[in-house]
């Protein structure tokens, strides 16, 4: 994810197949993402390529500026439920 689609929040959560995707999930699938990058670092540690390292660098920060878009959504969410709850 480049810094471009973050404004594209639906994108982030509709599944290949164009269902929307609950928040756990969302969450599930950065969690499997990160699996992967973490499965990409080993293998390339084991490497001396250049560019190979700079690919991990770039995956590392999407994932890190995908979560950080994810809390601060539940954050919001839940200061919006919170709100709600107060004005009742």
């Amino acid at each position: 994810m480049n810094i471009n689609s973050i404004s594209n929040i639906s994108a982030m959560t509709e599944s290949v197949e164009g269902e929307s995707m609950t928040l756990q999930q969302v969450i599930s699938q950065a969690y499997q993402q990160h699996y992967q990058v973490e499965q990409q670092v080993i293998d390339t540690l084991q490497t001396d390529d250049l560019f190979s390292l700079l690919a991990i660098q770039q995956t590392t920060h999407d994932y890190q500026l995908e979560m950080s878009l994810l809390s601060t959504l539940a954050r919001k969410a839940l200061t919006t439920v919170e709100t709600v709850i107060k004005a009742q």
